[in-house]
């Protein structure tokens, strides 16, 4: 896995905002979009960066829907899990854009989201005992 340059293509206006920021390369006209290589498919980094948020975005919600249902312990402990994954996602999707408030709340619902998994996976219900009296 590696970063390379993938695709070329024409700026969207001659004031492109963009054309002015990169070094001048012998290709006025052109700019070229990074890419991220994986094995033989190359994927624009930006389209890398579009499925991380779209994969975050549905754990939050598939998880936000089985915290509220509240069915059971088990149910709601797995959509603290799911919560946490979302939230790693975004830091990861923050991270590739140094979107500083957005690592920030993440990672504290990411904190929030460890005790949540711990309250209602690890830790055992009240009043329920182990032993073989049960």
């Amino acid at each position: 896995m590696g970063a390379g340059m993938c695709r070329v293509r024409e700026p969207a206006a001659s004031s492109d905002v963009s054309i002015q920021s990169i070094p001048q390369t012998g290709q006025d006209a052109r700019l070229i979009t990074p890419c991220l290589h994986v094995s033989r498919l190359a994927l624009p980094v930006a389209d890398v960066k579009d499925i991380l948020g779209y994969v975050a975005m549905s754990c939050g919600i598939i998880a936000a829907i089985m915290v509220s249902a509240n069915v059971s312990r088990r149910v709601t402990g797995y959509g603290f899990a799911v919560l946490l994954l979302s939230s790693l996602i975004w830091i990861a999707f923050a991270f590739s854009g140094y979107d500083q408030p957005l690592i920030i709340q993440n990672s504290v619902l990411a904190v929030i989201n460890l005790l949540g998994v711990y309250r209602w996976l690890i830790l055992k219900a009240p009043g329920r005992t182990t032993g073989a009296g049960r």
